[in-house]
């Protein structure tokens, strides 16, 4: 929109620059650009930002690549969400990666974040090649599309970022003298999220501000979602008394039978240790909820 082909020169390096990918912000000029770099011996992936529209002089970057083998970074891509002015902003960035044992690899960094960690987006231990990746942001969280190979042919392959989301369904605090609800008491269940928790009195030492979140994109799940998954916080808090956890659910065309599991992320475990005392409550005929009681807060579902 210069209204001129002037060439600029954005990076100068001795070693090879090559690969580059731009993003803008939603407001104002500054951008955002990654590169593939060989300035280390090898092919790694550079970043840099600029402060006013295109750069005035040759920028140098950072090497935004958390490994220090001889690994080749390849292809990258890069997105931006919101902008510096608003304190909102977003900067994601993906790449193919060769850091793995014979085949092509995808991973992701927030590059903002202040701790620049690589993630590695999951081929379902398949061993196969995952190449070309693009990028996007929704909601503040990162999504990609690439080209994949585990079904033995080119596949396109879709991922998204589990996430809390930022409003909660529901808080408040649990007391040391009373019993307390904290969201929707069963008897009004009208909606899906209508999700409570009933904390009896005494049943954590002090008085605490819990909540209860809905978790988008939940990844690793081994069996089928009926309800949404919730997040019970702080997760991992425990009760001396067992709290009543109520979680609604759209009753499935099969009839097959469902139940209340919880769901640790990290290890990737369903489980319904802990989990007693199950019962359902018909709200209608495509609506049910299930109670039940628990010790323990953390990630629950229904499913089957």
């Amino acid at each position: 929109s210069n209204n001129s082909w002037t060439n600029i020169p954005v990076v100068t390096e001795e070693e090879s620059q090559s690969n580059p990918a731009i993003a803008a912000e939603a407001a104002g000029t500054i951008l955002h650009l990654v590169w593939v770099d060989d300035r280390g011996g090898d092919n790694d992936i550079y970043y840099a930002q600029t402060t006013n529209g295109l750069p005035t002089s040759s920028l140098s970057g950072s090497n935004i690549i958390d490994e220090t083998t001889d690994a080749n970074q390849n292809r990258p891509a890069i997105a931006v969400a919101g902008n510096t002015a608003d304190s909102n902003l977003q900067v994601f960035a993906c790449w193919q990666d060769d850091r793995g044992d014979d085949d092509d690899d995808l991973y992701l960094v927030k590059i903002n974040s202040g701790d620049v960690v690589n993630v590695f987006v999951g081929d379902e231990n398949t061993n196969s090649d995952q190449t070309e990746p693009a990028i996007g942001v929704d909601d503040g969280y990162p999504y990609l599309v690439w080209t994949d190979y585990r079904n033995m042919n080119t596949d396109i392959y879709y991922a998204e970022s589990a996430n809390i989301e930022f409003d909660v369904l529901a808080s408040g605090v649990i007391s040391t003298s009373s019993t307390v609800t904290i969201g929707t008491p069963p008897s009004a269940i009208a909606n899906l999220d209508d999700v409570s928790v009933v904390v009896p009195a005494g049943a954590y030492p002090c008085d605490l501000m819990i909540a209860i979140s809905s978790i988008k994109n939940p990844q690793g799940v081994t069996l089928e979602l009926i309800s949404g998954l919730y997040e019970f916080g702080p997760s991992r808090m425990e009760l001396s008394q067992p709290a009543t956890i109520t979680i609604p659910y759209e009753v499935p065309t099969s009839g097959d039978p469902v139940s209340a599991y919880w769901y640790d992320p990290v290890n990737q475990i369903v489980s319904q240790d802990g989990i007693t005392d199950i019962e359902t409550i018909v709200v209608s005929s495509t609506l049910h909820a299930l109670s039940f009681k628990t010790t323990h807060f953390t990630k629950f579902f229904v499913g089957r």
